[in-house]
């Protein structure tokens, strides 16, 4: 568990209680423990707005996290390798909508383009459109939709924002983050 997070000479000191972090997993491979810890990277970067490289302790000694080593300080990948190619920041999950709500995020997708749907609980899509991200192709950009849900039947439904494939499936298609949202 963790037991502690704090800034140190500008960096992430994270004490964990046990050396129960220092392996990985069953089942995890060694490419998924350094996305895992890159997701604490750039977590804790994104939430402190710096940019310090981390290091995990047990009992004031560095030690690995998942196998990947943070003695020396694990310091943020380019968010293209490590990030998720389009990410919905809000709404969070299980949000209650009505009306027109607001969806935001980051993406890199060809031309900026954002498509973006709402699917019903059996996957029909029930309502769609699309944003324009502020850049593509080097970053992550951040993008706005206007989503108007206002002629939905209460209930579940599930948010998607999509990277745009023109390839029409030739390259590594679209990829997707999804929100659940609340129609009241």
């Amino acid at each position: 568990m963790i037991a502690s997070v704090e800034v140190v000479d500008e960096t992430f000191v994270v004490e964990v209680d046990d050396d129960g972090w220092s392996t990985p997993p069953s089942g995890m491979n060694r490419r998924e423990a350094r996305l895992a810890v890159q997701q604490l990277v750039h977590t804790l970067q994104a939430a402190e707005g710096r940019p310090y490289p981390l290091v995990v302790q047990s009992g004031g000694s560095a030690v690995p996290l998942f196998g990947v080593a943070t003695d020396g300080g694990v310091t943020a990948a380019k968010e293209l390798n490590v990030r998720g190619l389009v990410n919905v920041l809000s709404p969070v999950e299980g949000t209650e909508v009505s009306g027109t709500f607001t969806a935001e995020g980051e993406a890199s997708s060809f031309e900026a383009t954002v498509p973006w749907q709402v699917r019903d609980e059996r996957g029909r899509v029930v309502a769609e459109g699309f944003s324009t991200a502020e850049g593509w192709v080097d970053g992550l950009y951040p993008w706005t939709a206007e989503v108007d849900v206002s002629r939905l039947a209460p209930g579940e439904y599930t948010f998607v924002a999509m990277t745009d494939d023109p390839s029409g499936g030739e390259g590594f298609g679209p990829t997707e983050d999804t929100k659940t949202v609340v129609v009241g």
